[in-house]
């Protein structure tokens, strides 16, 4: 989320903050906290962001960074929310900020590593539908043996609702094996598209 797009983290900037406004979520001074985490004296954690992206031609100083609410709403017990709110004031300043082949070989080393790793994905997609097609086979032959056999005298209910359990799985693989498994697929090739394009770009913008 930093590194590739550029992106700076407000709260990564800022300096001394204290420890209570580090969590911006199950904080222990907010009245939405589970009790049981506060009895454990659990600190939160930190799942909301401030970023911000500087630009080639644009520098950002971070000024201020600060959780600005109240722990409760004035005259009332509870808070605002149960997730805390960002104050973040930036500076921005109009200049030439050149990018360091450090930090272009570190976005490429982490875009590699990335279409490796949907790579692999891709692979495990694959093989997902491979089984989903191998169960919906083995179920399709099992419901077509079930309609040839005589009922067994005595178990009508029952082996209605067995073939009936087999149809709905039968049903279920297929779909994961289609619909579902498509769905995935295009995600994770889009993903890596955007990725390959990037990768190029960064290739043609070499260091001197």
């Amino acid at each position: 989320m930093l590194t590739v797009p550029g992106l700076v983290d407000a709260f990564m900037e800022a300096d001394d903050i204290p420890s209570d406004l580090i969590a911006t979520n199950e904080s222990l001074r907010n009245s939405y906290t589970p009790s049981h985490l506060i009895k454990k004296n659990v600190p939160g954690k930190r799942i909301d962001y401030v970023m911000y992206h500087p630009g080639s031609r644009v520098q950002v100083e971070l000024k201020k960074y600060t959780l600005p609410l109240s722990d409760r709403v004035p005259n009332f017990s509870f808070s605002y929310s149960d997730h805390e709110a960002i104050d973040a004031t930036l500076l921005v300043h109009r200049k030439e900020v050149s990018m360091s082949c450090i930090d272009l070989e570190q976005k490429k080393s982490i875009l590699e590593e990335s279409v490796h790793i949907l790579n692999e994905a891709l692979n495990r997609v694959h093989n997902h539908k491979v089984v989903y097609w191998l169960f919906a086979s083995v179920l399709l032959v099992i419901l077509v043996i079930s309609l040839v056999l005589d009922t067994p005298f005595g178990y009508n209910v029952l082996f209605n609702i067995l073939k009936t359990l087999v149809t709905v799985l039968m049903i279920f693989s297929i779909l994961m094996a289609t619909i579902w498994n498509n769905i995935e697929r295009h995600a994770i090739i889009s993903g890596k598209l955007a990725m390959d394009v990037t990768l190029k770009r960064l290739n043609v913008n070499k260091c001197l």
